[in-house]
């Protein structure tokens, strides 16, 4: 299922921004310039053309939507439990609780799901395809959303907190992707190709981060709740998600879906806020790196069940 081919490339981004760091290549301050690249651009850009291009949402993107949101906030839920059993500081518990909901959606979901799709008669690929990134958008918001409220960043008041929400870049592309698609906009081929080449940095550039914070990460005292984490999100999240799904009378095809995209570990962009927000990075680096080992299983297992 082309698994491997999508998991190990993002490891050896991994490992490639370590190894620039190590022999002082690429040193903190690129890093935090990155980041912000990273966070402010390209992911915005990533996920408005991904909406855009889907056009209008159907029932099926809103049920897989709908399952997934209940299985996020299982996991938020478990999440929150576990972290108040760590006896660690706030940024560091927060981070945990970010990290064992917010999956990898764009990055690692969409990709397998294109290539499991690929089983399916060639008419049927291409609106699957539709609504898988019609949900993953929805989801998208959603996670970006329950990130502001964990991460709390400081001075956050209500008011301060719907204007993070309104103006999150993030949130922002996936909501005007969204419109747009819906009122059967086109973009200008010009534009597209800008958004995609724009979009299409936000991975490496995500990733090479992640290895180079790796490096020097203190990491000590964190492996027991990074463990934690990476098992509430690989494995909590998607057992909830199989049974609304369930629930919900959801059909194969959408079930996979639901899981892929259920099963994903922890997105690169989780590292990207919490340095942005004040939480923990070394957590969140550490986090994305370990779910990322352990999602071969998890999704080996969702195609394999659907």
């Amino acid at each position: 299922m082309h698994i491997i081919d999508v998991l190990v490339p993002v490891m050896l981004l991994i490992a490639l921004g370590s190894g620039l760091v190590r022999i002082r290549f690429i040193g903190p301050e690129l890093i935090g310039g990155l980041n912000k690249l990273t966070y402010w651009v390209a992911l915005p850009a990533l996920i408005f053309r991904a909406a855009a291009h889907a056009g209008t949402p159907q029932m099926s993107s809103v049920w897989i939507a709908l399952v997934l949101v209940g299985a996020t906030v299982a996991a938020l839920g478990l999440g929150v439990l576990a972290a108040g059993l760590l006896q660690r500081p706030a940024p560091e518990r927060r981070t945990f609780v970010e990290c064992a909901f917010f999956g990898n959606l764009a990055y690692i979901g969409l990709p397998i799901l294109a290539h499991s799709l690929g089983l399916l008669s060639l008419g049927e690929k291409p609106e699957l395809l539709a609504t898988a990134a019609i949900a993953m958008t929805i989801l998208t918001v959603f996670n970006n959303l329950l990130v502001l409220v964990v991460m709390q960043p400081k001075g956050l008041t209500p008011l301060r907190m719907v204007e993070r929400i309104a103006l999150n870049p993030v949130v922002m592309g996936g909501v005007l992707g969204i419109a747009w698609g819906a009122a059967g906009l086109v973009l200008p081929v010009v534009a597209d190709r800008a958004l995609q080449t724009l979009g299409g940095m936000a991975v490496p550039a995500a990733l090479i981060c992640i290895g180079g914070s790796l490096l020097n990460a203190p990491l000590g005292g964190r492996l027991g709740g990074i463990t934690v984490a990476t098992l509430v999100k690989i494995a909590a999240l998607p057992a909830a998600a199989w049974l609304l799904a369930q629930w919900f009378g959801l059909s194969v095809a959408d079930t996979r879906i639901v899981l892929v995209f259920a099963a994903c570990p922890t997105a690169a962009a989780a590292y990207t806020m919490a340095s942005q927000m004040g939480g923990d990075e070394a957590f969140a680096a550490g986090a994305v790196a370990a779910s990322t080992v352990a999602a071969f299983g998890s999704l080996a297992l969702a195609l394999a069940v659907t």
